[in-house]
Order: structure tokens, then C-alpha cells, then sequence
């Protein structure tokens, strides 16, 4: 699995480094490590999770790039890694019905970040009404009401400074999205980036409804791929104002800082775990 991993992390980095026009600069490049380990290789709490959502955004490239409805097949092997990729791929239908309409989707990107959480009695009525059986009984812990209360009330699970990078990283994408989309929409509309954002806006709004339920706040981390992927293009292939650029340069280095303090300190916390597990479990064998 570990192997799989790696290969779509490549593929998907690969991707975004192909598509570069011109010459990278410095924010590009801090861009692109952000890219690198907004799911970096230490994750390995939810490594099916992790693999599955390294295969669907490989999917959503392949099929942004080539425009092919086949390529859509490989967003569906991401469901069968981990199950929690059915609500992904079922994104995907109102998204092929709709096309590229962005202005659609920025709209409803744009209300999603004021609406804090879904009705989760209301949501499970009809998910309980036509999703199958099998699905049902394995997303039932994620979806009882009280649970589901008490982890919007008191995340007592994430530590303060975790937390805190999640929300500020959030707040840097969401700023640049709104900035790009605004100011150089026009821009977007003769280009692949035009797919890209749609289908962005559309991932990021769902996203933002996920994360009021337990473990769905993992799917924002995708969407943060999908939202890097679009600046990093965009910021690096079009003419942007001196003072639009100015802004995204401070913002990206400010984000920077944040984003190695966050990344070591969790890197430092792997490399110390499997150091003393490597060492008890050799102390056991002897």
C-alpha cells in the first residue's frame, strides 16, 4: 500500500509540475513543497484513506487534462480503498449534469464557508433511504446524532496548534480562490483551469459541509490539493497585477511558516514513534 501511496503522490505532483508555462519563482516553488505535504509520505494513521484520496485526485487530473469520461473510471477505484469515497464520486453526477459553470459553483463555494454544519438528522433520514445496505451499516458510527453533536461542540481530539494550521491554512486558499476567481475569471475561461475551478469550487463547498461530522474534515485536506493545484497554475502561467501578486506573495510566505512549523513538528513526532517502536520491538526479539 505504501508503495501505491507513493506512486500517485509522484504522479500527482508530476502533473502539476508539467503543467508549469513559466518561469517558477520563488512563491511557486513554496507552493509546490505545500502541495507536496499537504498529504505527506508520515501520514500513515488512515493509510487507506490517505491512498484512496491520492487515486481520486489523480482521477479528477487525468480527466481535467484529456476530457476523456473513461478517465472518471479511475476516480471510482478510490471507492474500492476506502468507502468514504462514494460521497466523491457521487459529487461527480451533479457535476457532469452542470458542466463548468462557475459562476454556480463560486456562489455556492461562497455559502458554504458561512454554513457551519449540515442537519445531521435530516441528512441521515435520506441517506438511510437510498444508499445500500452494506454502506449504511459501515458509515453508521460516523453518523450517530450525539456523537455527532458533541464533536462540533468539543474536538477534543485535535491538539490547539493542529487546529490552528487547519484553520489557517483554510483561510489563506479560501482568500487566494476568491481573489483569483474574481479578478481573473475572464482570464480562466480560454483554458483547462476553467474545468479545474469548477470542479475545485464544487469539492471545496462539499468539503466545508463534511467537516461538521466526525472524520469528514479529511476530505478538505483533498480539496486543499485541488485549490493549491489551481493557484499554483494560475499564479504561474497568467499576467497578475503588481499588487495582486504582492498580496499572494506575502500570503504564501506567511503560510509557509506556519505550514514547516506544523509539517516538522509532525514529522519529528513520526520519525520519535517509530524510532522506539523499531527499539521495543527489537528489545522483545532479543
Amino acid at each position: 500500500m505504501q508503495l501505491y501511496l507513493a506512486f500517485f503522490i509522484l504522479r500527482n505532483l508530476c502533473f502539476v509540475i508539467d503543467g508549469l508555462d513559466n518561469k517558477v519563482n520563488l512563491a511557486i516553488k513554496i507552493l509546490l513543497i505545500c502541495f507536496a505535504f499537504v498529504i505527506p509520505f508520515w501520514f500513515i494513521n488512515g493509510f487507506r484513506m490517505w491512498t484512496a484520496a491520492q487515486i481520486f485526485i489523480y482521477g479528477i487530473f487525468r480527466y481535467k487534462l484529456e476530457k476523456k469520461l473513461q478517465t472518471i473510471l479511475v476516480c471510482s477505484i478510490s471507492l474500492f480503498v476506502h468507502f468514504s469515497f462514494l460521497f466523491p464520486c457521487l459529487l461527480l453526477i451533479p457535476y457532469m449534469v452542470i458542466g463548468n459553470r462557475s459562476d454556480i459553483y463560486f456562489g455556492i463555494f461562497i455559502i458554504s464557508i458561512f454554513v457551519s454544519a449540515i442537519n445531521i438528522e435530516l441528512f441521515n433520514k435520506y441517506f438511510e433511504t437510498y444508499m445500500p445496505v452494506d454502506f449504511i451499516e459501515k458509515t453508521r458510527g460516523y453518523r450517530i446524532e450525539d456523537q455527532v453533536l458533541d464533536y462540533r461542540q468539543n474536538d477534543s481530539d485535535v491538539v490547539w496548534y493542529a487546529d490552528f494550521y487547519d484553520k489557517l491554512l483554510s483561510i489563506y486558499i479560501e482568500i487566494m480562490i476568491i481573489l483569483a476567481y474574481i479578478k481573473f475569471r475572464k482570464g480562466v475561461k480560454t483554458d483547462f483551469l476553467l474545468r479545474l475551478i469548477s470542479f475545485t469550487l464544487l469539492f471545496y463547498a462539499f468539503s466545508n459541509l463534511s467537516k461538521s461530522v466526525p472524520s469528514g474534515g479529511r476530505f478538505l485536506i483533498i480539496s486543499h490539493i485541488f485549490s493549491l493545484t489551481f493557484l499554483i497554475l494560475f499564479f504561474n502561467n497568467y499576467k497578475i497585477n503588481k499588487s495582486i501578486k504582492g498580496l499572494f506573495f506575502k500570503f504564501t510566505y506567511t503560510n509557509f511558516v506556519h505550514n514547516s512549523i506544523f509539517k516538522s513538528r509532525s514529522l519529528f513526532h513520526f520519525i520519535n514513534h517509530n524510532i522506539w517502536k523499531s527499539i521495543n520491538n527489537a528489545t522483545y526479539i532479543w
